[in-house]
């Protein structure tokens, strides 16, 4: 049996060259990446023969000191790391500090550079994984310039294995156009045997995609607006365009364009998500074209899983997954794309609100509540209990509209009640669901519970009238009470986002937001102001995980128009209000009813408790519903 031994330097680098470099692509897409990481504002891929005899990668970046060139080139050096902790939070294109060591042991490879401080430039020579770099003056501008020629001419097995120069071109285009688009901030140039294929300036333009650069790199179906996907989640960021679907005739190429943090990538959960949007909008499948931008926070995301580093794990990949199939579903249906379009169904976009502040329709006590029927009224006029031919009471507001649903469920349960309701009072015994069984049937202010109407809806007891609870919206009455004394007594919960988040507006409205300072601060937000922009900082903690797209503005207009009665701790109910349905956390019944200690305001609150008359429930129940 062959004796365990280590392997000699060059054939290790040899086999770490066939895990980095596999095609001349390969080499472009790392050179291309270091240079990024130079943080030059141009750069220029130039190649021959489809990189098979050059690939000249060149940027005005921070240069390489001349002591440090052929460090640059020994395997696992690099600037971008040094501890354990920075792989938790790679903020780099590149980080391994092998794909220089790598390239240059199969290949002829010359590595020139200056940085600002030096007076001239020097370079490095290297031909194959003996390596004996020798440092030489060199004449060479501001940037770094890495000329790879003669690709895998000490491998010729390798060279044997390339496809075509047309393949071999189309491959480097490919990568080039990904690392273009991944960083509209820098200009790029391609060039290919003398003449130049592709040059793109950097983009001018603040906010959202600079049509005209991306039709420059993609095509001219690229050049206008498409359907817009914007998410400002926490968790994550979305921006970008989509084309379009296709027709099924149409013979249409699938074009997905995806870069996360700066980095292209084609990450298998994030593609998933996009043809799951697709599907469910369409009912079928059809080649997706889009360009799509996400921002994670670093530590969030690891992109240390794949020697290509284009596929990436994300921690929470459930959270991120669901939030992009939400925001391109409910992006598709916007633009009225789809068989249904039916923007308003909040169950098909369950991450995304369609709650307006200017809007009269505010989210009202139960799901479609109206009359029993226009002939024989279910409402207690006057909080007359016994002597009415109505079972809910009709102080409601115009919010409250039908609950003809939910009467069927109550008059199938109204069996236990007959003799409690004849008595004017209820025995005390458990008429809990079994779905609530793990409630208490008694509470705050003698509130008994008798049973689930629905999934948010309780049947309750209150001081011998029987009542509609919602759980939903008792929650939202709390926490809006909560969020306005917790501003008047400056003890709010706030979080700072880990990247800002964006807000594109005018100059009125920044210098509405600069006089309403103190006010913005005191309900929990920290920004950061610009001429026709705003980045959000810091936000309420009962905002985390919410649409801040859906809510972040509204709430600044409404802080911005009642600024002096918020610094007067005067807190607008529209505002709190907003701020309680900003909370997504799960509903916990027992805590929700526990934390009311009086239910005397919430009986009066069409939106929280509607009451019924139960002797008309039981009177339809045994004769019908007579006149």
């Amino acid at each position: 049996m062959p004796s365990i031994k280590v392997l000699p330097k060059q054939l290790a680098n040899q086999i770490a060259a066939g895990e980095v470099v596999e095609r001349p692509a390969s080499v472009v897409k790392e050179l291309l990446e270091n240079a990024v990481d130079a943080k030059g504002t141009h750069i220029l891929c130039e190649i021959k023969n489809a990189g098979k005899q050059l690939i000249r990668i060149r940027d005005n970046g921070i240069g390489i000191v001349r002591d440090e060139l052929p460090l640059a080139l020994a395997p696992h050096a690099t600037s971008k790391i040094s501890t354990v902790e920075d792989l938790n939070a790679i903020v780099t294109l590149g980080f391994r500090g092998e794909a220089l060591a790598s390239i240059a042991s199969v290949s002829k490879l010359t590595l020139s550079s200056k940085t600002k401080e030096q007076e001239h430039g020097y370079c490095v020579r290297v031909e194959g994984p003996e390596q004996n770099p020798v440092v030489e003056p060199f004449a060479h501008p501001e940037g770094t310039t890495v000329d790879v020629a003669e690709l895998f001419f000490n491998t010729p097995a390798r060279r044997r294995f390339l496809k075509s120069d047309r393949t071999e071109f189309l491959r480097i285009k490919d990568i080039f156009t990904r690392v273009a688009l991944a960083h509209p901030d820098i200009g790029f140039e391609l060039i290919s045997d003398s003449k130049s294929v592709v040059r793109v300036s950097p983009s001018k333009v603040e906010n959202g995609i600079d049509l005209r650069r991306t039709a420059t790199l993609l095509g001219a179906d690229f050049s206008s607006g498409g359907i817009s996907v914007i998410c400002e989640d926490p968790a994550i960021q979305i921006e970008g365009m989509m084309l379009e679907p296709p027709k099924e005739t149409d013979a249409v190429s699938e074009q997905i364009y995806l870069f996360l943090n700066g980095r292209p990538i084609a990450d298998k959960l994030v593609t998933h998500a996009l043809k799951e949007a697709f599907f469910e909008v369409l009912g079928k499948t059809l080649p997706i074209r889009c360009v799509l931008y996400f921002s994670v926070d670093p530590s969030e995301v690891d992109v240390n899983v794949h020697p290509r580093k284009d596929e990436v794990r994300f921690h929470n990949s459930s959270l991120i997954h669901d939030l992009i199939v939400d925001n391109i579903v409910l992006a598709l249906r916007k633009y009225g794309i789809g068989p249904d379009n039916q923007l308003n169904d909040v169950s098909a976009v369950s991450h995304v609100s369609s709650f307006d502040i200017d809007s009269k329709d505010l989210p009202a006590f139960p799901k479609g509540v109206s009359s029993f029927n226009r002939s024989d009224s279910l409402v207690l006029k006057n909080s007359n209990f016994l002597n009415s031919d109505s079972v809910i009471n009709n102080n409601t507001s115009d919010n409250v509209k039908n609950y003809s649903d939910y009467l069927d469920k109550v008059i199938q349960s109204s069996a236990f009640y007959q003799d409690s309701v004849k008595s004017s009072s209820l025995a005390n015994k458990n008429f809990v669901s079994e779905s609530f069984s793990q409630l208490k049937t008694e509470y705050a202010d003698n509130l008994a519970v008798l049973d689930s109407v629905a999934d948010d809806t309780l049947l309750v007891r209150y001081r011998g009238k029987f009542f509609l609870l919602n759980i939903n919206n008792l929650k939202r009455k709390k926490l809006s009470l909560e969020f306005s004394r917790s501003v008047i007594s400056s003890e709010l919960k706030t979080v700072k986002l880990t990247l800002p988040f964006t807000l594109v507006t005018d100059e009125i409205f920044v210098k509405a937001l600069k006089t309403a300072e103190n006010a913005v601060k005191k309900c929990g937000f920290v920004l950061k102001l610009y001429k026709t922009k705003v980045e959000i900082i810091q936000i309420p903690e009962m905002m985390k995980g919410c649409q801040l797209a859906e809510y972040a503005a509204k709430a600044l207009k409404l802080i911005c128009a009642s600024f002096k009665s918020i610094e007067d701790d005067q807190i607008p109910v529209q505002l709190s209000d907003l701020m309680a349905l900003t909370d997504s956390s799960l509903i916990d019944v027992n805590s929700v009813l526990e934390s009311v200690d009086s239910f005397e305001t919430s009986s009066k609150d069409p939106e929280v408790m509607a009451e019924l008359n139960f002797e008309k429930i039981i009177r339809i129940q045994r004769y019908g519903n007579e006149k």
